[in-house]
């Protein structure tokens, strides 16, 4: 079991749990992932911020050099201090204590799947004072899973390195997303995904792939190192497309390409990008005698 880093001191659940270290801030960054254990309830969560406050502003505004050394330690902790946002995510129920004559009967239930222990969202909170502690690998696995079939390693986390997995069985059964801002990745973990989904050999996909990024090989701008594509990885079994006769996928040659005659529009395939085409148009990147006017659908621009 990890040292507890601090307690809480405040929070609620749309907010997050508001705590007060114990330790000093270098020891804690954001996106780590924190327990608080609660009687029988288990927390999980993450920081999401790290405040600094103070009792008394005068010694926040004011530099304490001037004091003596045992006193400016005196300060750092009591009246200077950092505080932690914990966003709680997910809830265990540990069950009653083991002396607990209820124990029996809760772990009986349990077994016949009458209660699930978790992990499941929060619908409470821990007591002023609960202790938390940093995520241990016992922690993190109880969570994403353990080393087995089908689980596949999507990272690691930020301060100990412990493996994050994910269950792809169930990972295919749902629809699932993956979002963030420019930059974050998401096209890289895009690509672990679709590897581990053919590595495990649990579903099969359909990419359109706007920019060309899965297929082949790339480049990380950000370490200058090439990124091996899933063709690469997996040879025959990642067939790639390109549109138009003669196209290239990064300079090389697709197994396939796909043809669309004009032959093939129908007016109503032009109504349903109507809108897209009205702004195009508009903007002059359309001339009076392409595709719009000989499929007779003018009217709608």
């Amino acid at each position: 079991m990890k040292e507890a880093i601090g307690y809480i001191v405040g929070g609620g659940l749309k907010e997050g749990f508001r705590i007060r270290l114990t330790v000093p801030a270098d020891r804690v960054q954001e996106g780590s992932f924190v327990v608080c254990d609660d009687g029988r309830y288990r927390y999980f969560g993450l920081v999401t911020d790290l405040q600094l406050g103070a009792t008394d502003p005068r010694f926040a505004d004011e530099k304490t050099d001037r004091l003596q050394p045992a006193i400016q330690q005196a300060l750092l902790g009591k009246t200077l201090y950092t505080t932690l946002m914990m966003y709680p995510t997910l809830l265990m129920d540990k069950g009653p204590d083991f002396g607990d004559p209820e124990r029996a009967a809760w772990q009986a239930r349990v077994e016949k799947g009458q209660e699930i222990p978790g992990p499941k969202p929060v619908k409470t909170v821990p007591a002023h004072h609960a202790e938390v502690r940093p995520a241990n690998e016992a922690d993190v696995a109880q969570i994403f899973g353990e080393e087995g079939k089908g689980m596949f390693v999507v990272g690691h986390t930020i301060e100990q390195g412990y493996p994050v997995r994910l269950d792809l069985n169930r990972f295919v059964k749902r629809s699932s997303g993956i979002f963030g801002a420019t930059g974050t990745g998401k096209s890289f973990l895009t690509r672990m995904m679709l590897a581990g989904l053919m590595r495990e050999d649990v579903a099969g996909a359909l990419v359109f792939d706007m920019h060309n990024e899965y297929a082949f090989d790339d480049t990380d701008t950000d370490r200058m190192v090439t990124v091996r594509g899933l063709r690469t990885l997996f040879g025959n079994k990642v067939q790639v497309a390109a549109l138009g006769r003669g196209a290239l996928v990064r300079g090389k040659q697709p197994d396939f390409t796909l043809e669309i005659a004009l032959s093939d529009f129908q007016t109503g395939d032009i109504e349903l990008l109507g809108e897209a085409l009205k702004r195009v148009w508009r903007r002059g990147r359309i001339r009076p005698n392409s595709l719009t006017y000989r499929c007779n659908v003018s009217g709608l621009l």
